[in-house]
Parts: C-alpha cells; structure tokens; sequence
C-alpha cells in the first residue's frame, strides 16, 4: 500500500500531527508513506515506528520540518546553503527512508 499525504502543512492545527505513532501503526507493515507537507508529521514518531517497530515499513521525505516552505528561515541545500535536515538526522539515515533534498 502506499499512503501519500496531502493535507495542508504547517500552521494548520487541524492537520497537526496527523502523522503519528498510532496512524503509523495503523498502516499496513510494508506500506510506504509519502507526504507532500512537513506540518502533518509527528517526525519523532516517524523515526521511532520506521527504527523500532516497523523495519519493513518505508517512507520517501522530501518535507524536513525546516525546509523551504517555512522561508525565509530556511535553507535548501547548495548553493543556497547548508542541507537541511530534521532534528534527529537519523531518520535520514535508516534504510527503509528515502530522503529526499527539499
């Protein structure tokens, strides 16, 4: 199965945290997640289900909570500065993630 997220992103109370432990485990255990929009992902959550409970689940991030969206605080990489990552550059690093540059 594949999840992909396109609910409005940071700002929007409603959709806040709508990614998290408890959806994460509601998914199917090779299911792959793909959101369009930082604002929606609990990011601590994500990293703990992908690292600890869910190995064979996958995600494609291409939305670090601090990417260009969220300019003019932001950087986006070469040449435009240093990449930017989420807090725990972990969750950049498991295998079953698929980090993309924002």
């Amino acid at each position: 199965d594949v999840v992909v997220l396109t609910v409005p992103g940071t700002g929007h109370a409603s959709t806040a945290g709508l990614v998290n432990r408890t959806s994460l485990l509601l998914m199917r255990p090779h299911a792959l997640l793909v959101p369009v929009s930082a604002g929606p992902i609990n990011f601590g959550d994500l990293e703990a289900v992908l690292r600890d409970e869910r190995p064979k689940q996958r995600a494609v991030i291409d939305t670090w909570p601090g990417g260009c969206w969220h300019y003019p605080n932001a950087s986006c990489g070469p040449p435009l500065g240093p990449p930017d990552f989420p807090g725990s550059p972990v969750l950049a690093r498991l295998p079953n993630v698929l980090p993309l540059p924002s």
